[in-house]
């Protein structure tokens, strides 16, 4: 092995370690009491039967889109943390979440490991990815993007360690941790372009390269023929869902550069920060990354129905420049010349095309490789002004980005517990009493709802005239999958809107906003301003 290309790690102060274990742990314990949220249900889901019949983990029937399927695919290795977590909580909530804490503070420290190899102060920036809004919100859920993350990263570290210091054993290690994010899930093949990139720029031979792949597909191949029938059903189910017209388009490129600086909040404001690069450069860049964000966004490119907000409109054209103005910056001679640029292009690279090929942008995707692009960031800047005023800058920026990520994270706590809360609602004023109660909709309602008595409508099976006299429906207002009642239907109906006072969400829809935050098919922003309830939920009453 060589170290040809590989930038030798700077000595890590056990002061900064403690910094970044402490902000990663207090991350995770301020919302360890949050409801079951958004797909942490859905990967739960496969839980009982794990523990049942671990060998057999998708015999179970689940209602996720409408219509019950035996056989979803889920990532074996996410369900199977879960299933060890609820083994041991013995069904307790925060438990589960206190029993992966370790997970995220590992991660942090792997974060910290790599800054470290890069930039001459990498406290700051490292605390900077830990409170942007796409790490702290997303990194404590109990979805495959928790142990996705912390493979990525030490499989980073391993083969950087492995490269700096001819060691074999760091570099299986690498390959190991790499073949484990893939098991976690298959979009993650992609980040192999990052590790085999290193390894050219390594001077590795190709037998050596050759045996890493190896390591990598060999459990995954596994896995694939064991699983084989549920990952085709979800492969169909998202290649027939994949929009294709303009409308569809523009709303994927909107969110495509809307999601990375909203995600970060720093990303859209670093590009303003001081470069060595002549006034004329910098205002061009700024120019042309604001006019291509402003056209973006125009009116035409909207989709049909309900009008985008104005507020939406301008924290899209905001962020969209603030991406293109990043990404450009990235792409100058002078950029391509540090000793970490191949890694982050490639990495972040990846990320992307990851985040195309998809028919929707989350901003626990865009997660995966916000790191390779802040840290590419805050190498440029510390190469041209120094890192004393890296680290002020970060400073500057630690404070506000913290803030905004703490007021998300409590609407989205508010919003989760609003479902736990309508569940148990249901439980005692119609299960109890003896009244069959149906639901339709998904996510964490429906964790809770079944857990409550409630059953799924299933569109195979005629739903709402599946109900009878007596039976009462929940309908939420931001949820997935929807099945609303036929019209002709004779019903009674109340609603309960989940009223908000922070004027953020993360979640909206057609008439409400643009947020995103967990799928931008409900808006192409990770986030908006609003004062529309969080959630509405009808209960519809059969006669």
């Amino acid at each position: 092995m060589s170290s040809k290309g590989v930038r030798p790690a700077r000595p890590r102060a056990a002061g900064d370690l403690t910094a970044v274990c402490l902000l990663a742990a207090l991350a995770n314990l301020a919302f360890l009491t949050k409801a079951v949220h958004i797909d942490e249900a859905f990967f739960l889901a496969p839980v009982p039967q794990i523990l049942k019949d671990p060998w057999h983990p998708l015999n179970f029937t689940l209602n996720w889109t409408g219509v019950a399927r035996t056989g979803w695919y889920t990532p074996s290795a996410t369900s199977y943390f879960l299933a060890a977590a609820a083994w041991l909580a013995r069904g307790s909530e925060p438990l589960m979440r206190l029993f992966w804490l370790p997970v995220d503070v590992l991660a942090a420290c792997a974060l910290y490991d790599l800054a470290s190899r890069f930039l001459a102060r990498p406290l700051w920036p490292t605390l900077l990815i830990l409170v942007t809004p796409a790490w702290f919100i997303s990194m404590p859920l109990l979805m495959s993007e928790k142990w996705l993350m912390c493979s990525i990263l030490i499989s980073v570290c391993a083969l950087l360690r492995g490269l700096e210091r001819d060691a074999p054993a760091w570099f299986w290690a690498s390959a190991a941790f790499a073949s484990l994010a893939i098991l976690i899930k298959l979009t993650a093949a992609l980040v192999l372009l990052p590790l085999l990139a290193m390894q050219w720029r390594g001077g590795l031979r190709p037998a050596r390269i050759a045996g890493y792949l190896a390591v990598c597909a060999i459990p995954v191949m596994v896995d694939n023929l064991w699983l084989e029938p549920g990952r085709m059903a979800v492969i169909r189910a998202v290649s027939q869902a994949r929009p294709s017209d303009l409308w569809s388009l523009a709303h994927r490129l909107r969110a495509f550069l809307a999601f990375p600086a909203g995600c970060s909040v720093a990303a859209a404001v670093w590009p303003y920060a001081r470069y060595r690069a002549s006034r004329g450069r910098l205002l061009a860049v700024l120019a042309g990354s604001g006019a291509a964000a402003v056209l973006l966004f125009s009116p035409f490119l909207d989709f049909p129905g309900p009008g985008v907000r104005a507020i939406d409109r301008l924290l899209g054209v905001v962020f969209a420049a603030g991406t293109l103005a990043t990404l450009l910056r990235l792409l100058e001679p002078r950029s391509r010349r540090l000793p970490g640029w191949w890694l982050w292009a490639s990495w972040a690279g990846a990320g992307m095309l990851v985040g195309w090929v998809n028919w929707y942008l989350s901003a626990r995707s865009v997660l995966l490789w916000l790191p390779a692009l802040m840290l590419a960031c805050a190498e440029r800047l510390e190469s041209e002004t120094s890192a004393a005023r890296l680290e002020i800058l970060c400073r500057f920026c630690f404070p506000a980005v913290l803030a905004l990520s703490l007021a998300l994270a409590v609407v989205d706590a508010h919003y989760a517990q609003a479902q736990r809360a309508l569940a148990n609602y249901v439980k005692t004023s119609y299960v109890d009493r003896g009244r069959k109660a149906w639901f339709t909709g998904h996510w964490g309602l429906q964790y809770y709802l079944e857990k409550a008595g409630a059953a799924p409508l299933d569109e195979s099976r005629g739903g709402w005239s599946e109900t009878g006299p007596g039976d009462v429906v929940i309908l939420p207002m931001v949820n997935a999958s929807q099945l609303y009642p036929p019209s002709g239907l004779t019903l009674e109906s109340s609603e309960f809107a989940v009223a908000e006072p922070i004027p953020l969400r993360l979640m909206g829809g057609p008439g409400l906003s643009e947020a995103g935050f967990y799928s931008s098919l409900w808006g192409f922003l990770p986030y908006s301003i609003s004062d529309k309830p969080l959630d509405a939920f009808r209960i519809f009453e059969k006669p």
